[in-house]
């Protein structure tokens, strides 16, 4: 009815608003679970780019996080004999450290990046030649698993399997 109106933002809102009440007050066991899901990750459907969005920040953030702090960090070794990643012009325009931060942690986030995202490669390096150890590795394979899942909440949300 609000949608009809001209008040989409309003209607949102409402059917947002009923699926947490069904959630809180009529769901229970693997309901529950898949209605807290939806809400986490999607917000039910109806905050399905800003929360995907969301998500994909900060599993890169995290995945950017373990491998810098990783005693096995692959980049270490990887990139201290490669060219610098910032073209030359750009180093009399911003402060040395900057510059220095800038190339120690974009090898770091663009490789969390293309592990998150599923059936995409960026870059075909970061899957033959890296070779990840110790805690670091298992926790890419859960940072792996939730790019597949959240590709698949975006994808059932688009089609409108959520939104029933």
């Amino acid at each position: 009815m609000f949608g009809k109106a001209g008040q989409t933002q309003k209607a949102v809102a409402i059917l947002y608003e009923s699926k947490e009440r069904e959630r809180t007050e009529q769901a229970s066991g693997l309901d529950w679970l898949w209605l807290t899901l939806l809400k986490t990750f999607i917000g039910y459907g109806y905050q399905t780019i800003s929360r995907i969005i969301f998500w994909v920040v900060i599993f890169t953030g995290i995945g950017t996080i373990m491998l810098r702090v990783s005693k096995h960090n692959p980049f270490n070794s990887v990139f201290e004999n490669t060219p610098t990643i910032i073209p030359r012009q750009l180093y009399n325009y911003f402060p040395r450290n900057v510059i220095r931060t800038v190339e120690m942690y974009l090898p770091l986030i663009a490789y969390s990046f293309d592990r998150f995202l599923p059936i995409i490669r960026l870059r075909y390096f970061h899957y033959s030649k890296i070779d990840l150890r110790g805690g670091v590795a298992y926790y890419f394979y859960v940072h792996q698993f939730m790019g597949l899942f959240l590709a698949l909440l975006l994808i059932a949300s688009l089609t409108g399997l959520t939104a029933k």
